[in-house]
């Protein structure tokens, strides 16, 4: 490892040196704590170590207990053991696994054999009622499990899954304690057998006498207290550095200066892959993620106070955690408390009314305060950073790259791609003043985009903030009674709005000259589609996306919205009907009629807006496709619609039962369709490449390669998604499904994994590309402070004209110079000497408007 001679001689070096210490200190200290409690909660296979001897105990316990039922099976003489009939009611797989795991679980302390023993009988039992009433009524299963995840106790998580499948009729199995503690001892004794991980230990107790327990051998412990300290040394808790980072010159060797974890350029375990781009020429890749790494940031101190006064105010507003929990509801007084119970049977009608009520809102109560436990808990994540740093006079983000070549910083909790409190709470270090109107008027622009005012002209934004200067000097002066900046973009953007209002308070106060350190930002229009119709010359979706100059910014959401209105008034005219098909409860087949066309039109007419069309729109360029469409849609607004405004929710007609039927998936189905066919009116070209990009991928696929292309900075990107060689072991445990993989080698392509990503990580790589190519560009000429988040971009309100310019410049020269598509074509007939299909037609697209489209990046 070389360091620059340079950074010896900056001051803070020492300093960082110790920071980096720290980072690995703090990193096996967490993982100690996490080792710590898994043991103490008996969770033991959490813990990467010991779900590590689970995989690599699998196999063997396997084959134990399958030679243990053929023994059984084979008719020989003796005994049949009780257990025989019992694990043969699950495929050995699963008992395998939950033995292991159950037996694990407590490999750190001694555990008694007959206890760990009932355990594995009553999990098994478990197992198996939980698959009957699967079996027999899979909706209802699926129903309650959802409910049972939900628990904290693995008791009463059991208890919410099982009982109302007796309710329902199901005949579940009851084991008796003898059978589940016999059935439990045969695999202790197998998974000893088998493994030799744990053995017996027989004890002497004053208080019990003679006791037999389960405990891990020697060797095992030996090997876990290795393990555990080869891994506590690989999760550093990453920090920003307070000098720059050490800059990336080789895929090999850059971000931090000291050794404790190499870091990789690119976040891959395939070193062949890494040496290939060790000889290649990243000069431009080097330059922009060295140029986001030296980007000097700072705490905006004046948002960190709000931030901190708020908080301690306990009160939860601007969308910071409670400092307390809720209050647990007061139990009736009539129920009595303690070890002493009363039975449901023993209740009034009253009563059991109120305890009904009680138990639920004591349920909703402990559910949302575990939640705000969470939210607390992240939120001192970046609190607490925030407070390290808040007297550094700048520090720095060392960046990776993913394997398409976006830069993502490394430290946690508080980055400038964090979300809107990290990004806050974030400023640049080095001021660039504002010196005139028109760099005034870009950060009234970047305040008007943080309210959520960008579907207008660049003037009327300007006029936005002008118009409502009032409130925006207030909220700067005293945040705490003029909590107008609260509403920012529907309380979205709350954080960065308010660290704009202290902007444009400090401009209005000091004038020009005033010494800007805001972040600017900038951001694409549909960033996907855009580079899709640049590519292709694709003047329709070109024009729907702001690569031509409008006179106001173009909606491409709202454009497929209108199309989708459109045919939605012609379906109001349609006779046809709309059918379901479906299973009851009981798994039986049925198919009804639920509404007509015209009448699933009429429903969704008034409910049409941007909105729902918004994300399938915008995940078209990154792979979705007509089911993608479909899910988002029941996603994003039938289940919001359903549960928020259920008055006027009109997908739900009655069964011949007279119980309600709710059709909210087929509106959905019948939307998502809409807008598919829709957004091909808008964008042909970008569907047109996306189905060609597949075409491709399926002949690579065939002949068992993975994809590789050079992206325009001369990066490498490998797109090699394969079938995973693994066993999957399918449980209910704890009432969650786990699946369990067991790697068994590397596995072939897969086909329709490569299919469905080549587009999104094509895109991806070419917007990473554009990315790099603007950064390189801007440093060039003089520009140091980058804040870049894929397709948003940003600097300094007095060089953002600057940064407007040049992102468009080299977003022209990337598809005039080269052509993406034909040469990924040609790269790819290569590596598997097969004739591709033809290219989509282009259509006639001047890219060089892009030049002069204001609302291109805004």
């Amino acid at each position: 490892m070389t360091i620059d001679n340079s950074i010896l001689e900056n001051p803070l070096f020492e300093r960082q040196l110790e920071l980096e210490q720290e980072m690995r200190t703090s990193g096996i200290q967490r993982f100690r704590k996490s080792v710590e409690k898994a043991s103490d909660k008996g969770q033991m296979t959490g813990t990467l170590a010991v779900n590590r001897l689970v995989s690599e105990a699998h196999e063997k316990v396997v084959a134990a207990i399958a030679g243990f039922l053929a023994e059984a099976k084979s008719g020989a003489a003796g005994r049949r053991h009780t257990a025989v009939a019992f694990i043969d009611k699950l495929d050995v797989d699963t008992v395998a696994n939950i033995t292991a795991r159950v037996i694990l679980d407590e490999v750190t302390r001694k555990s008694n054999l007959t206890k760990t023993s009932l355990a594995i009988g009553s999990m098994l039992e478990n197992e198996f009622n939980s698959r009957k009433f699967e079996e027999e009524m899979p909706k209802a299963h699926k129903k309650f499990l959802r409910k049972a995840q939900k628990e904290s106790l693995d008791r009463r998580k059991w208890s919410h899954l099982l009982y109302p499948a007796r309710l329902l009729g199901v005949e579940l199995e009851e084991w008796s304690e003898k059978d589940r503690i016999l059935v439990g001892l045969k695999l202790v004794d197998i998974f000893i057998q088998s493994t030799g991980l744990i053995e017996r230990e027989v004890v002497q107790s004053a208080r019990f006498g003679t006791l037999e327990l389960l405990t891990a051998n020697e060797a095992t412990m030996r090997w876990m207290e290795t393990e555990n300290s080869r891994l506590e040394h690989l999760f550093p808790i990453y920090m920003p550095t307070i000098v720059p980072p050490k800059p990336w010159t080789s895929p090999f060797d850059g971000g931090y200066y000291t050794a404790f974890r190499r870091l990789k350029l690119v976040k891959t375990h395939n070193q062949q892959y890494l040496e290939e781009l060790a000889n290649r020429d990243l000069s431009e890749v080097y330059e922009a993620i060295n140029a986001l790494q030296d980007t000097a940031w700072a705490i905006n101190t004046q948002v960190l106070d709000v931030v901190r006064t708020l908080y301690e105010t306990g009160a939860g507003v601007a969308g910071l955690p409670q400092a307390d929990k809720l209050p647990i509801p007061v139990r009736p007084h009539w129920l009595p408390d303690g070890k002493e119970k009363m039975a449901v049977e023993d209740m009034t009608e009253e009563q059991l009314e109120e305890f009904k009520a009680w138990k639920a809102e004591t349920h909703r109560t402990h559910v949302e305060n575990a939640a705000i436990s969470g939210r607390r808990a992240s939120f001192l994540r970046t609190l607490g950073v925030a407070e390290k740093f808040k007297d550094e006079e700048a520090f720095f983000y060392p960046h990776t790259l993913d394997w398409r070549g976006r830069a993502y910083p490394l430290p946690l909790y508080l980055t400038p791609q964090g979300n809107d409190l990290q990004r806050g709470l974030l400023t640049f270090s080095n001021a660039v003043p504002i010196h005139d109107q028109e760099a005034a008027e870009w950060l009234a622009i970047h305040g008007a985009g943080c309210w959520g005012y960008d579907k207008v002209d660049m003037e009327e934004r300007v006029q936005w903030v002008l118009r409502n200067e009032e409130h925006i000097i207030a909220s700067a002066e005293n945040p705490y009674d003029n909590r107008f900046w609260m509403d920012a973009d529907k309380g979205e953007k709350k954080w960065q709005f308010l660290a704009f209002c202290f902007e444009w308070a400090g401009l209005k106060r000091e004038g020009y000259g005033y010494m800007s350190c805001l972040p600017i930002q900038m951001d694409g229009t549909c960033n996907g589609l855009q580079n899709f119709s640049a590519m292709l010359l694709d003047e329709v979706g070109g024009a729907a996306v702001n690569l031509i100059p409008a006179e106001e910014p173009q909606d491409i959401y709202q454009k497929v919205c209108d199309i989708v209105c459109e045919q939605l008034a012609r379906d109001l005219n349609s006779p046809d009907m709309v059918m379901i098909k479906g299973k009851t409860d009981s798994g039986e087949e049925y198919e009804k009629v639920v509404c007509t066309v015209a009448e699933m039109a009429s429903g969704w007419l008034p409910k049409m807006g941007r909105k729902v069309t918004k994300r399938p729109v915008m995940t078209l360029a990154y792979g979705a496709r007509r089911f993608g469409f479909v899910s988002q849609v029941d996603e994003d607004t039938i289940k919001e619609w359903r549960t928020k405004e259920p008055e006027n929710y009109p997908f739900v007609s009655q069964g011949d039962d007279g119980k309600a039927i709710d059709f909210g998936y087929k509106a959905a189905q019948y939307m998502g369709g809409l807008i598919w066919d829709s957004v091909g009116e808008v964008v042909v070209k970008a569907r047109e490449a996306m189905d060609w990009l597949q075409a491709a991928s399926q002949v690579a696929s065939k002949e068992g390669l993975p994809i590789n292309w050079s992206t325009p900075v001369g990066f490498l990107v490998q797109q090699a998604y394969r079938v995973p060689n693994m066993k999957r072991v399918d449980t209910t445990f704890n009432s969650q499904r786990l699946q369990i993989r067991y790697q068994h080698g590397v596995g072939k392509i897969d086909s329709r994994r490569q299919a469905s990503g080549i587009s999104p990580n094509w895109v991806h790589s070419l917007d990473a590309s554009h990315l790099m190519k603007t950064i390189g560009r801007s440093k060039r000429e003089g520009i140091n402070s980058f804040s870049m988040i894929h397709d948003s971009y940003g600097t300094h309100a007095g060089n953002a004209w600057a940064l407007a310019r040049y992102l468009r410049e080299e977003f022209v020269l990337m598809y005039s110079q080269v052509d993406a598509l034909t040469r990924f074509k040609e790269e790819l007939e290569a590596q598997t000497g097969e004739k591709l299909p033809d290219l989509p037609a282009k259509g006639n697209l001047d890219l060089q408007q892009v030049l002069d489209s204001p609302f291109f990046f805004a």
